[in-house]
């Protein structure tokens, strides 16, 4: 590949932060929509179980109610975990595995021409070729951009990272050699 070649390139070395955005986005989504609707589920569930008990002047939990009410908190319980907790121990286990190793954290050269991506990682020296019909979502965060495939392997971005070309001209590129990526 010669420079020439190249129509746009970023360089991002992701913190542990960035893993965890990237893990709960694989479980939730760009939009997070998943996470809200399984919080509110909780809360509608909870007034259905609770409002009537209240409204008749009845003890909250009683062996009528009891097992809803205690399906209503593990459901609860387990979308904090997962929305919470797995992303943070999911990026701990990536570094903490990456140090046992006796390696650093990533960096990722992305490389963008005419027909793929070209991903340089190091300080694994392995490269990856990725054709722009492979991505099905585009999601812009805080300082990052993450390119997802269907297969839920995802490419990051860091929105400063450019050395040629900006976000702006990528994103209108993208939408083009990606037409059928949702971008959000």
């Amino acid at each position: 590949m010669e420079e020439n070649q190249i129509l746009f390139k970023n360089t991002f070395k992701p913190t542990e932060k960035h893993y965890q955005l990237v893990f709960r986005q694989r479980i939730f989504g760009s939009t997070n929509l998943q996470a809200i609707l399984l919080f509110a589920a909780c809360g509608v569930l909870m007034l259905l179980v609770l409002v009537p008990r209240i409204l008749a002047h009845e003890p909250l939990v009683d062996s009528r109610n009891s097992t809803m009410f205690i399906v209503v908190i593990v459901l609860f319980l387990m979308t904090l975990a997962l929305y919470f907790l797995l992303p943070i121990f999911s990026a701990k286990g990536v570094v903490k595995s990456r140090k046992e190793k006796g390696l650093e954290l990533m960096t990722f050269d992305n490389s963008f021409l005419e027909d793929r991506l070209m991903i340089h990682v190091t300080p694994d020296d392995r490269d990856t070729e990725v054709p722009y019909q492979d991505f099905g979502r585009i999601s812009r965060m805080a300082d990052m951009i993450i390119l997802s495939n269907r297969r839920g392997q995802v490419v990051m971005l860091d929105r400063n990272g450019f050395s040629k070309g900006t976000e702006a001209e990528l994103m209108a590129f993208l939408k083009k050699k990606c037409p059928q990526a949702k971008i959000r």
